[in-house]
């Protein structure tokens, strides 16, 4: 994580994500944030908060310790998607990149509520 890069993952360092099966194609956090999530948001940030919503309500339907999925946006790439999306009319910006995972403190922050 730093200034110029965004970080997403499925749970929390000291969490468990759920979904990862043999002959799956999603993980639980991937299918409501890719597959779901991404569709109905303008931002990636938004799509996140959709699909830690959605992966709330099914844990907690599920009777699941929560997975607590993390974000981590620095403040230059912020900058460089808000452009983006500008140009684009705000458009969905979609990125196929390998899952991040990486252990660092600020993927223990939240994500300021936009409204």
């Amino acid at each position: 994580a730093g200034a110029d890069t965004m970080v997403i993952t499925a749970s929390g360092a000291d969490r468990t994500s759920f979904g990862c099966r043999d002959g799956e194609q999603w993980t639980d956090f991937g299918r409501a944030y890719f597959a779901e999530a991404l569709s109905q948001a303008a931002s990636f940030e938004g799509a996140f908060r959709i699909a830690k919503g959605r992966i709330a309500e099914r844990e907690a339907k599920e009777g699941l310790v929560p997975s607590e999925p993390q974000i981590f946006v620095g403040p230059g790439i912020r900058e460089q998607l808000q452009r983006l999306e500008t140009r684009r009319g705000g458009r969905i910006l979609f990125a196929r990149t390998p899952a991040l995972t990486p252990k660092h403190p600020a993927l223990n922050q939240s994500i300021p509520s936009q409204g």
